[in-house]
């Protein structure tokens, strides 16, 4: 490295050390990520041999994150006790020679539950594989049990994940349809503070607006109606999966987009359908008061990952077919399209696969690059583009930075990325993404 290669690192490392911590995306557990599986073998042979405790130990040893404190463990003779965190919710176990109790309580509530609801909570039962609602004498409670001779540890992990998701899942959707219901064991949830609140319902309002004006502009080409259609769903669902992934909500605002997303992928409608109930949907966010939007704002700890990893081959040929898409926009003449097609790229990968990490830390890198100006009123002071130029050497050191820490230098070939224009490293970038991906 060069004297002023090094000088430039240097003053690029300090000024990236601003003590901000943002949060992207939904977490993604270790274990989706390939990461050592030891731990993970060791509990199905301790379980084999009849050392249930210890299995089931080593089982959450596996779950435990090295860079969060996400699981408190206490294992002492024929006792083991923990507590780990799924999103705004607590989970308890404990774990005998003979039997193994696990519970969250929802939510909390003082004299009834609304007949409804407990007609809701029951169907939900018989669709559970592991857990079930129950009810104490103030929570909603959502529970697993049964003897260790009948749970090795993958069913284990299956119910505690089972369990867990539900329990995130419904405790803010419950307290913002029914007055009855309080928060509960909620004192691990980290509030942000009112600048980067500020920021994130400043840009999710511009976001919608934007969306919404380009939508209306290209409903109103009917000439174009066939062709503007797949084009209003890339908008509609690139700008959702960015609402999702650069703001990273919680509770009713997550539950919001999971619930658009659903109803793109499996409805019946056709595309025009599609595209008017999400249109709708986002005339309907449009209208949410600051104090609704920030009640989905806050940091959260969480333990399993709600999607699932997929193979490198159907990953590549997703962004492979997708880029051929955006192309076409270039070849059309409609490059401003192609922009929002590399977003919703990006986008549904974030929020439909499990990456790993070092690919999760790879596609962040051109998140920033679309995004400059968010991330730098929340606070960055490093300019990914500056007078619409792509500030290479910023970009080529964040680049080596991640190559450099999961050691994948000669998989992802950095000289090969142009900068000569937006649209150029784009293509490089994610052309040189899917060769590392066919190089596994």
């Amino acid at each position: 490295m060069g004297i002023i290669t090094r000088f430039f690192s240097s003053i690029l490392s300090r000024r990236e050390k601003s003590g901000l911590r943002i949060e992207l995306g939904k977490y993604v557990e270790q274990s989706l990520s390939h990461f050592d599986k030891e731990k993970w073998n060791k509990s199905i042979e301790l379980y084999t041999q009849g050392n249930y405790l210890q299995a089931y130990h080593s089982l959450l040893q596996f779950l435990k994150d090295p860079e969060l404190d996400n699981i408190i463990i206490n294992y002492r003779d024929h006792l083991l006790e923990f507590e780990f965190f799924q999103g705004s919710k607590k989970i308890s176990g404990r774990i005998t020679d003979l039997l193994i109790d696990v519970y969250s309580d929802v939510v909390g509530y003082k004299d009834h539950i609304p007949h409804e609801l407990l007609e809701v909570l029951l169907q939900e039962n018989h669709k559970f594989r592991y857990a079930r609602f129950s009810l104490t004498e103030a929570t909603i409670r959502i529970i697993f049990n049964g003897p260790v001779t009948l749970i090795p540890p993958n069913v284990l992990y299956e119910a505690l994940k089972e369990l867990s998701i539900t329990a995130d899942n419904y405790d803010d959707v419950l307290i913002e349809k029914y007055s009855e219901f309080t928060p509960i064991n909620t004192q691990h949830i980290v509030q942000l503070s009112e600048q980067e609140i500020s920021v994130k319902i400043k840009y999710f309002r511009q976001w919608l607006k934007t969306a919404l004006a380009t939508c209306e502009k290209l409903g109103r080409d009917k000439r174009q109606k066939e062709i503007n259609k797949g084009t209003i769903s890339y908008v509609l669902l690139s700008t959702l999966y960015k609402i999702f992934y650069l703001l990273a909500p919680e509770g009713v605002l997550l539950d919001y987009l999971r619930r658009l997303d659903s109803f793109y992928w499996s409805s019946g409608l056709d595309v025009v359908g599609k595209n008017e109930y999400l249109i709708s949907s986002f005339t309907e966010l449009a209208s949410w008061t600051d104090q609704m939007i920030a009640r989905s704002l806050y940091r959260v700890i969480s333990t399993f990952s709600t999607v699932q990893s997929i193979g490198n081959h159907k990953l590549m040929d997703f962004i492979s077919t997708e880029l051929e898409a955006a192309k076409q926009y270039i070849i059309q003449g409609y490059s401003e399209f192609f922009y929002v097609v590399v977003e919703y790229i990006i986008g549904y990968i974030n929020f439909h696969i499990a990456l790993k990490h070092e690919y999760k830390e790879l596609l962040d890198i051109l998140w920033r690059v679309y995004n400059d100006g968010y991330f730098l009123d929340l606070g960055f002071s490093v300019r990914y583009i500056t007078r619409g130029k792509l500030n290479s050497f910023v970009i080529e050191y964040r680049l080596n930075k991640v190559l450099d820490k999961y050691k994948l230098r000669g998989r992802f070939k950095v000289s090969k990325l142009d900068y000569s224009s937006l649209q150029q490293f784009s293509q490089s970038f994610l052309n040189e993404f899917v060769n590392m991906l066919s190089n596994e």
